[in-house]
């Protein structure tokens, strides 16, 4: 009988030792996910700074001309186009960047990023573009997947860049993220970027600038230097870069170096029908 109880002792024992260590495996096994805007252990504070000017920065003048948003250390600001004290629109640890104005200035659309390169690979959380009032507020995600947000002439759809350095898309949503359409696809394209009025589209491939047609509706159309079932223009002459359109749509802009190129848009395509925008 004390044989049996000592052999029974010993067996209880074994088992309240090998409880922790399996509790201890199950926890290495499913470690607590990474929240940049909780980082687990460490503490955060808010260190005040001030700024006079910034490099490295996306910026978007409203349509209207007056105000001008910009990211800068992450967050995106809103200022008045003639100076003054910005606003703060979007905060927090994530990398908030690219803001986009809606074609009636009262949305910004921008990117919040995935991390890496410049940044540290865990600073972001739940990434993807979202969306924010032009006066700040809740800030709302219309998408995971995608980046370079913009608006065409509607103010309820969003174009976003998707695929990768091989192959990328041109994709539209709407500010809920749903009813989406591939409009076009391009390799080695990195670049693109919708008019104002929504006719046209210019992108980037091979450190060139081209402009289309952008066809409306569902259609997906493959872009190449060559052409194909739309008319494509090569407007750079040895390179193109920072892609942007003026006058509403009238005139397409690139830079090479410190220096500004443009071409007006009815000059590249006039023979050409005019597509309806998408909407």
């Amino acid at each position: 009988m004390h044989h049996r109880l000592a052999t029974a002792s010993r067996l209880a024992i074994c088992l309240a030792l090998a409880l922790p260590v399996a509790a201890h495996a199950q926890e290495a096994k499913d470690p607590p996910k990474w929240d940049v805007s909780a980082p687990p252990g460490m503490s955060v504070r808010q260190v005040p700074i001030t700024v006079e000017e910034g490099t490295w920065m996306n910026l978007d003048v409203s349509p209207d001309g007056q105000t001008v948003a910009f990211d800068l250390l992450g967050d995106i600001y809103t200022m008045p186009i003639t100076g003054g004290t910005p606003t703060r629109i979007s905060e927090g640890l994530p990398y908030e960047t690219q803001p986009r104005f809606s074609p009636d200035g009262k949305t910004v659309v921008f990117e919040k990023d995935r991390g890496g390169y410049l940044s540290s690979p865990r600073a972001s959380a739940e990434p993807g573009v979202y969306r924010v009032a032009a006066t700040g507020g809740a800030m709302t995600q219309i998408t995971g997947s995608g980046g370079n947000p913009q608006f065409g002439a509607s103010n309820e759809r969003v174009f976003v860049m998707e695929g990768d350095a091989k192959e990328s898309r041109l994709v539209s949503l709407d500010l809920n993220g749903e009813a989406r359409r591939v409009h076009a696809k391009g390799e080695l394209v990195n670049d693109y970027r919708v008019s104002p009025d929504g006719r046209f589209l210019a992108f980037r491939q091979n450190y060139q600038a081209f402009v289309t047609p952008l066809v409306p509706g569902t259609q997906e159309v493959s872009l190449s230097p060559k052409g194909g079932a739309l008319p494509v223009v090569k407007v750079s002459g040895d390179g193109a870069d920072w892609i942007h359109w003026s006058e509403a749509g009238a005139r397409v802009n690139w830079s090479l170096g410190p220096t500004v190129f443009g071409a007006a848009t009815a000059a590249l395509f006039a023979d050409a029908p005019l597509a309806n925008p998408p909407g």
